[in-house]
């Protein structure tokens, strides 16, 4: 009885867990499209950029 009962919360925690390594996943990959995004923005309009903010485009310079 307590066994089958710690295998159902052991399988809970289990699917818990993949759950949110899913979650991590989808959010790292949401992040590095954003910044493949970010970056070729940054290439394409690179001057502007440079022109417009060059404190905050620090490393863009």
């Amino acid at each position: 009885m307590i066994l089958g009962k710690a295998i159902k919360l052991l399988r809970k925690m289990i699917l818990q867990q993949l759950f949110y390594c899913q979650i991590t996943f989808i959010i790292v990959k949401i992040e590095l499209m954003y910044k493949v995004m970010y970056g070729i923005w940054a290439l394409t309009f690179k001057d502007v950029s440079n022109c417009i903010n060059r404190d905050n485009a620090g490393d863009l310079c």
